[in-house]
């Protein structure tokens, strides 16, 4: 429905530069990764029963004498907002914070002012207590209308409020993990038409001022409102991009039975409903009468269930027009994935469903929080006539810009997963990178390893940015940054492994978009981060029996001593950091490397078991554990550590064919899950076994890309079971079909197939080496910050040469020796298209 136009703004000579995304019925959303320092007259302002209103309606009408070009309104709230002018929707927010950093959204609303009454109408909804992205907080509003560099409106007493009388206020979460709610909602209480101008609002409340209500000395009597107060101490204006929405209407009904009641008086739902079979339906229907919209539905004694397939997953507020009889109950259930044809609202540790009271006119609904959709069912039971006007999706999704692809004509495998990772990478991205399934965390290892696609894919660099500077934001006095950010506040989860990847995503970061400035600003917590972990060490400089917990990939691995998963993360960490300050001419690299070259040496010699060709798991008081895991060997090789020699002995173990049951193989080692399987795929490729590298990770990943999948990469090898115990659970706590730490195979593909790497900051200089394998015409286009570039390999006997057109301003640096070709190894190639034949 929106096409995203990303333009640019200079605000003024000396401003930060704004950019624009153009969103519905002309109105501008204004976002920019520098905060303006913007001034507030505005007060936050909620309904005087504060403990009693989870749903609040606020309005504000006001008169324009003349319209003006340039109305910018700035507005923000706890939790969610969805905002109307002169009743047109215009855009839900703010983007995922935490009140002490608190984002506000920026509106050019010009385009929906009049002359004469206005109205702003504001539905905001307050999460109970703590939230998986946010702090604990107080519910509250905050708005403000500029017009000719004058307010004109702020939330203040004068705002009318009321409670929403059809929102139930023991409305379930959708998952333990969050709270966000499913609806429960009695159409025949709603406000009709309470967001239009003329709607009469003369019985409702006025708001109130919201003053400082905690801290010691207490407040005064006589204290002010204002924009900040507690908890609210910091408003930041929006520094990523707004969401796209479009409404996406269900058209292909895929069955339609009656199923047995189960409805209820009561809040609870049910656990499962009635398995749709494969073929044939218990009490068949004709679905030709339900195929189009409007169609009409007549008295039935059992529930009757439809159920419609939109074709992918996306992430989205199920909504409805229908006309029915009063007190009639409609459930929506909005599923991701259906596992041997059942359906149920019950999916990856999250209830997902919907009940909706008819008011007896026609009643249009739209859920109140998003849900992972591509199974979109209706269940009714009508009393009289039911007339079905529309069903379908409010679809919410990131705008991400496809700016990148690889192929190969002998090898269709290269750009399905390619494909694979952009599918995932959407699915689980709103305004940040998380599982939209049930957790709704941005985790810190989750960003790096989605960047790992994201850069060779979209090349979005916000999100990047944004998880990086929230995550930091809730760094502890310590050091310790958290797994994820914002943070639970009485959850701090701290994940050392998490901590590690955080300093490596800044160095991609980096790498990739040249945005030194938030470098430079991030240095100090990455800095007071290493110091922690470094404190933690041995005269290896190995981290050694830490204080704290550390994930690797919830498997079974030996986390006693010094484990060496845990060591190659932060090995990692310190290397990537050193780099850093070489790149920013900082001092300090030296005793970085120093110290990494002492845990590489004291890695390769004593964790390494001779008898067993492989590295184990972790040291305990200076001796060797007995467990040995993927895990661990892929950190030796990804990282290089290993000989030659070692690598050849654990390669071959990790390529044999001995069984295994996606936990275990056969002797003993622990597999790695998709989460972590970006490092064993790249040491074993590391070593020059790049073909047996790619056909490991088809031979794990490639049931993911079957026809009656999602046709995203999963959190586990078993969909419908836990792939973390190996035990097969039919009703118990699953994971998602789209996680982000799949998404890493456009990384893996662009160094060992495409042979490019970025080794100057804002690739500026990229390397170009070739790889033996046997994807001899694979060719691909990514972008860099300075335009895209294309490569093609043509490496058949008859015609052995590689094209490239690169962006002016970057450099590649070509290893002629890898061509086959002698005399000096690297031959640099500046702006333009280039042949080379080897």
């Amino acid at each position: 429905m929106f096409q995203l136009l990303i333009l640019l703004c200079v605000l003024n000579a000396n401003a930060v530069v704004a950019q624009e995304t153009p969103l519905n019925d002309g109105v501008i959303g204004l976002w920019n990764t520098q905060s303006t320092g913007e001034h507030w007259q505005a007060a936050w302002i909620w309904h005087a029963q504060s403990k009693d209103t989870q749903l609040a309606l606020f309005r504000k009408s006001f008169t324009v004498e003349e319209l003006n070009t340039d109305s910018i309104l700035k507005i923000t709230a706890s939790s969610m907002y969805k905002l109307y002018v002169n009743g047109t929707y215009v855009n839900r927010g703010p983007a995922r914070n935490a009140p002490h950093h608190q984002s506000f959204d920026m509106l050019n609303v010009s385009s929906l002012i009049q002359p004469g009454k206005n109205v702003i109408a504001v539905q905001v909804h307050a999460q109970k207590m703590l939230k998986s992205y946010g702090q604990a907080t107080r519910p509250g509003l905050l708005a403000e209308l500029k017009l000719n560099d004058s307010v004109i409106v702020k939330t203040d007493s004068t705002w009318k409020v009321s409670d929403d009388p059809s929102w139930h206020k023991n409305s379930p979460k959708m998952s333990r993990f969050h709270q966000e709610v499913n609806d429960f909602v009695d159409l025949s209480s709603a406000y009709k038409n309470w967001q239009q101008n003329e709607f009469d609002d003369d019985n409702w409340s006025n708001a109130v001022e919201l003053k400082r209500n905690n801290g010691w000395p207490a407040p005064q009597k006589n204290d002010r409102a204002h924009a900040l107060t507690s908890p609210w101490t910091n408003l930041v204006a929006r520094d990523i991009e707004y969401l796209q929405e479009q409404s996406v209407v269900a058209t292909k009904l895929i069955a339609a039975q009656y199923i047995d009641d189960y409805f209820t008086n009561d809040i609870k739902f049910p656990k499962k409903i009635k398995a749709i079979p494969k073929v044939a339906l218990e009490q068949p229907i004709q679905t030709d009468k339900f195929s189009k919209f409007p169609f009409q539905l007549e008295v039935s004694n059992k529930p009757l269930l439809l159920v419609f397939d939109l074709g992918e997953v996306r992430n989205g507020m199920p909504e409805f027009t229908i006309t029915g009889t009063a007190g009639d109950k409609v459930e929506v259930i909005s599923i991701p994935y259906m596992i041997d044809n059942q359906f149920t609202y019950h999916k990856v540790d999250a209830n997902l469903i919907d009940r909706v009271i008819l008011s007896g006119s026609e009643d249009t609904w739209q859920a109140q929080y998003f849900k992972p959709t591509r199974y979109l069912g209706l269940v009714v039971e009508p009393s009289n006539t039911m007339q079905i006007k529309r069903v379908g999706l409010h679809q919410i999704s990131f705008p991400f810009e496809d700016q990148g692809t690889m192929k190969s004509a002998s090898s269709a495998w290269v750009e399905q997963y390619v494909n694979a990772s952009k599918n995932t990478l959407k699915v689980a991205t709103t305004d940040a990178y998380t599982d939209n399934y049930r957790e709704r965390r941005q985790y810190a290892q989750t960003g790096f390893y989605a960047g790992l696609g994201n850069y060779y894919t979209f090349a979005n660099h916000t999100l990047q940015r944004r998880y990086l500077i929230q995550t930091a934001q809730e760094q502890l006095g310590n050091g310790l940054m958290p797994a994820y950010g914002p943070l639970q506040t009485d959850d701090f989860m701290v994940i050392l492994d998490s901590n590690s990847l955080w300093v490596r995503s800044l160095k991609n970061y980096y790498l990739y978009s040249g945005d030194e400035q938030t470098v430079k600003q991030l240095l100090p917590a990455a800095s007071k981060m290493l110091a922690l972990l470094k404190s933690y060490s041995n005269e290896d400089g190995l981290i050694d029996n830490p204080p704290y917990a550390y994930w690797l990939d919830h498997a079974k691995n030996d986390r006693r001593g010094a484990n060496l998963n845990l060591n190659g993360h932060y090995l990692g960490a310190i290397e990537d950091y050193a780099q850093i300050l070489a790149w920013l001419n900082i001092d300090g690299a030296e005793s970085y490397w120093a110290q990494a070259k002492k845990m590489r040496s004291a890695i390769q010699s004593k964790y390494w078991n001779n008898d067993k060709g492989l590295f184990v798991d972790a040291l305990i008081d200076g001796k060797q554990s007995t467990e040995y895991s993927e895990h661990g060997n892929a950190m030796a090789l990804a990282l290089n550590i290993a000989s030659t020699k070692q690598a050849h002995r654990v390669i071959e173990t990790l390529l044999d064919e001995t069984p295994d049951n996606y936990i275990l193989r056969a002797n003993g080692m622990t597999m790695v899950t998709p989460a972590m399987s970006y490092f064993l795929h790249k040491g074993i490729a590391n070593y020059g076994f790049v073909d047996q590298s790619l056909t490991l990770l088809r031979k794990r990943f490639d049931k993911m890309l079957a026809s009656e999948h999602n046709g995203t990469l999963w959190e586990e090898w078993w969909l419908h079971g836990s792939g973390r115990t190996g035990v097969f659970i039919d009703n118990g706590r699953t994971r998602s079909d789209a996680q982000t730490e799949s998404a890493f195979a456009p990384a893996l593909f662009a160094e060992f197939l495409l042979g490019i790497k970025p080794i100057e900051p804002g690739m500026k200089t990229l390397l170009l080496q070739r790889h033996q394998h046997s994807v001899d015409d694979i060719e691909g286009v990514f972008a860099t910050p300075y335009g895209q570039l294309e490569i093609q390999w043509q490496a058949h006997q008859s015609a052995k040469q590689v094209s490239i057109n690169i962006p002016e301003n970057v450099q590649l640096k070509v290893d002629r020796h890898s061509l086959g070709l002698s005399g000096e190894q690297y031959l640099y190639l500046d702006g333009g298209q280039h042949t080379v034949k080897f």
